[in-house]
């Protein structure tokens, strides 16, 4: 059944499909828009009353029945082309997870929040690509049927025919931006968790590396640090309590074999504790237990968000406060350009995308898909590229950020004004 079902399900559908061969097809229309009744003659128009040219080529107009025309031909495409790339991520995915999830059995609220915020992640990443083939398919389908032609014998420029699917990849980038500020952050925090249950480990294991976990400082001049323990138990294996001065001169030092959470403070079992003036050691005494003030065992497990889980706001705020620490700062400065660049590049490959569609239209869509494979693995390798030459303070990072969208900007423009229109 397992090796059948495919074939069945595609000999279903097409049999599905083919009863509906060759009927007409009521189109979805807007009421004021609708075509006249055949029979009913266009009552005639006086010279007064005929509309006048459009300048500008008609940009102003907007939305005209064109745009409406073109963005429904492009919406569709659009969401077809998002529907394939997050099921063949799903799939690609679900393959390498299928072992782990017939082993441990998480329950199916874990497996559908797993897979909503991967694909949410999955989505934002691939938008760019998705954008420019989309593009590429619905306009290249223009030019196929020749109505291209027939716009630009009307006075309609094929500049003017992407001015719609521009204005979308604009608000398209506006609401990347927005996601990647409001539930991106949250997403990929939440995608680890859930695998960790997956894979049957505990929700929070590995979100903060063991050097995080170890190292607590409670903000009253003490840095705490213990062993890794089992997750979920509220004592501390192995802890010390560092006492430093305002001048981080070591002041004393306390450690014990074990230390238990009684609900208001810490009971340090079978330690001492040793004082220091300079570099000289002044007392020691052992004890067998001691009450130690600290903060409560959550904060010891409170989660180290990492830049790419920051917001905006967040980001540049951390980034700052380390600049002025002297630590350098490289990588996040290019992270944080980046999060205004990367939601650019959807407009620009909706620009790009323009000359490309006009020129292969005729080619069919394997074509424009060939061409949406190669572009989006040079925007892929352009992005990385950059990006680590930003990190690694080899080029500024501002310039490093925006490079990709400078070039493709740059080579848009060039095909836009070799383009006949």
């Amino acid at each position: 059944l397992a090796m059948w079902l495919p074939n069945l399900a595609l000999g279903v559908l097409g049999l599905l499909l083919l009863r509906g061969l060759g009927r007409e097809r009521a189109r979805w229309t807007i009421p004021a828009l609708r075509r006249r009744r055949p029979g009913t003659a266009p009552a005639p128009a006086s010279a007064s009353a005929r509309p006048r040219p459009a300048r500008l080529g008609g940009f102003l107009r907007f939305p005209a029945l064109v745009d409406r025309y073109v963005l429904g031909r492009f919406l569709g495409v659009f969401a077809l082309v998002l529907l394939s790339v997050l099921l063949v991520s799903a799939i690609v995915d679900y393959a390498d997870q299928v072992d782990e999830i017939l082993k441990n059995h998480p329950s199916l609220s874990v497996l559908a929040g797993y897979y909503r915020n991967f694909l949410l992640g999955i989505g934002s990443q691939a938008a760019p690509f998705i954008l420019l083939v989309a593009t590429l398919l619905a306009l290249g389908s223009l030019s196929r049927h020749a109505e291209d032609t027939a716009f630009r014998a009307s006075g309609v420029s094929l500049h003017r025919l992407g001015l719609p699917i521009l204005l979308f990849g604009l608000l398209a980038s506006a609401g990347a931006f927005w996601l990647g500020e409001t539930v991106l952050p949250l997403a990929s925090q939440r995608e680890d968790r859930f695998r960790n249950i997956i894979h049957g480990r505990p929700a929070e294991f590995g979100l903060r590396s063991a050097a995080e976990r170890d190292w607590h400082y409670d903000g009253s001049g003490r840095i705490w640090h213990h062993e890794e323990g089992p997750p979920g138990v509220s004592a501390l294996l192995s802890p010390s309590v560092f006492s430093l001065s305002p001048d981080f001169r070591l002041l004393s030092r306390m450690a014990a074999r074990q230390a238990d959470w009684n609900g208001k403070a810490w009971i340090f079992r079978q330690g001492w504790e040793r004082s220091f003036e300079d570099a000289r050691e002044t007392g020691y005494t052992a004890f067998l237990d001691r009450e130690v003030a600290g903060d409560p065992p959550r904060t010891f497990l409170a989660e180290t968000r990492t830049p790419a889980q920051m917001r905006f706001r967040e980001l540049q705020r951390y980034t700052r406060r380390l600049a002025r620490t002297g630590y350098p700062t490289e990588s996040l400065e290019t992270a944080l350009a980046e999060r205004l660049s990367r939601p650019m590049l959807l407009p620009l490959m909706a620009l790009l995308a323009l000359p490309f569609a006009f020129r292969l239209g005729r080619r069919g869509a394997l074509a424009g898909i060939g061409v949406g494979i190669g572009l989006g693995m040079v925007l892929t390798v352009l992005v990385e590229l950059f990006g680590r030459l930003g990190t690694v303070g080899a080029l500024p990072p501002q310039l490093a950020a925006w490079t990709p969208d400078i070039l493709f900007a740059t080579a848009a423009a060039f095909l836009l004004l070799k383009m006949r229109t």
